[in-house]
């Protein structure tokens, strides 16, 4: 309880008649009186009964992964690319790809059914970035790792063969080279057993099997002069677009090789700058490339075919009625021929010449010429018998001119399989499809 004194002064003055205004003696002066009034205040005291809601489950979430820094080495060797199918035909029937984990998969298409090749925890295939490809018996499965990217499509890597069966790994070398030391430049499987070939310092071996010992196929190799088996630098960008020029007969008793000579090809340095942060790099170095610049000697070219048992073989030169002949194509047609096409350097002319073991001189079978422009590297894929082969060229149908898919058979020129027809009414253009024996 609070209280509250408050003092009342009363002041009483009587007037009285005298003069002046003069106190009436008679007139008391009241003294101050004191007043005591008490206030109460209340307090209110107000309870609230809350109820505590219960908790709430939460399921922890678990620390993120940290991420790795982006090297730039990473994106050079190919470990870091664009998004993109990994898959690649390994018979008529299986894809062998990687899945979402790692696992190097064989999936047949007919039966929807995945097999594990080989696991996501094997070292090499972690390290496996270019180059994975089964053997035609389906038994093992060659991976190239610890890659060094060297071109846009060249590296050199270690490879090993995994048997599917067992996770055996054998190493894939040339004779009197240390496994580690052994970076090889290409790796071709052939289609028969676990036959294959390999390239190392520019120079073709051969292996029986898996398990045999490489033979030495060619001895002209000559670092970033001759190469064997793979282009040089002019044919691997701009022709090639592949690190390999090497193929085996459809029953592996056949090996064509391309050799290139770049010894009077003209050198161009060019400035490399090493490895970020590298004692060694400080200074700027520079990279001699045979790169044939217009006017200027272009690489000597010649295609070998080999008879891998005997080791007979037939080397062709390039056609001697084409200006500086840069070759396009070498097609198997069947286990003894193989079919080369060839262009000048401007690319207005080419030819086609069927090579066949055993003979020394090449017969050609088609030659086109274009006035109106250049010809592109385009595909040819010859039938069984090898009488003729379609492709895509320039082709005047209904008097439009267009690239045209087109079928070119012995002794007859060529015809456009499919053919650019105009519709006047719908104002669209579309192909028809004509009728041709298959090839």
């Amino acid at each position: 309880m609070v209280a509250a004194i408050v003092t009342v002064v009363t002041l009483v003055v009587v007037l009285s008649g005298n003069e002046g205004g003069a106190v009436d003696p008679d007139t008391t002066t009241l003294a101050p009186t004191t007043v005591t009034t008490t206030t109460t205040t209340t307090t209110t005291t107000t309870t609230t009964t809350t109820t505590e809601a219960p908790p709430i489950e939460t399921t922890e979430v678990p620390p993120e992964t940290p991420l790795n820094e982006i090297d730039l080495a990473d994106i050079l060797d190919g470990k870091l690319t664009a998004n993109s199918p990994n898959g690649t035909w390994a018979s008529g029937n299986d894809i062998l790809f990687l899945n979402a984990y790692g696992d190097l998969i064989l999936y047949d298409v007919e039966e929807s059914s995945p097999t594990i090749l080989v696991s996501n925890t094997s070292q090499i295939l972690q390290q496996s970035y270019q180059f994975k490809q089964l053997s035609s018996d389906g038994v093992y499965v060659a991976l190239s790792y610890l890659e060094t990217m060297i071109y846009r499509y060249s590296f050199e890597a270690r490879y090993s063969a995994i048997d599917t069966r067992t996770g055996a790994v054998t190493n894939i070398a040339p004779p009197g080279i240390e496994a580690n030391d052994a970076y090889l430049q290409n790796f071709v499987w052939s289609p028969i057993g676990t036959a294959c070939a390999f390239v190392y310092a520019n120079d073709i071996y051969y292996q029986a099997s898996i398990d045999s010992a490489a033979e030495r196929v060619t001895s002209t190799g000559l670092r970033n002069v001759i190469y064997n088996g793979i282009p040089d630098w002019v044919y691997e960008e701009e022709v090639f677009a592949s690190n390999n020029a090497l193929w085996f007969s459809s029953d592996g008793s056949k090996m064509s090789y391309v050799t290139f000579d770049d010894t009077n090809v003209r050198i161009m340095n060019i400035p490399t700058f090493g490895e970020p942060g590298s004692v060694e790099d400080q200074y700027t170095s520079h990279r001699a490339i045979r790169y044939p610049k217009s006017g200027t000697i272009n690489p000597t070219v010649t295609v070998v075919l080999r008879d891998i048992a005997t080791g007979g073989q037939n080397t062709y030169a390039a056609p001697v009625d084409l200006t500086e002949a840069i070759i396009k194509r070498v097609v198997f047609v069947d286990n003894t021929r193989v079919a080369v096409v060839w262009t000048n350097r401007v690319q207005t002319s080419l030819v086609v010449e069927m090579c066949t073991f055993g003979t020394a001189i090449c017969t050609r079978i088609f030659s086109y010429t274009e006035n109106g422009g250049w010809i592109d590297n385009e595909p040819f894929i010859f039938n069984p018998q090898g009488n003729a082969f379609i492709t895509i060229l320039p082709f005047a149908v209904n008097n439009v001119r267009y690239k045209q898919v087109v079928q070119v058979s012995a002794g007859a020129t060529a015809a456009a399989l499919w053919s650019l027809v105009h519709s006047h009414t719908r104002e669209r253009q579309h192909r028809a499809a004509s009728v041709y024996p298959k090839p």
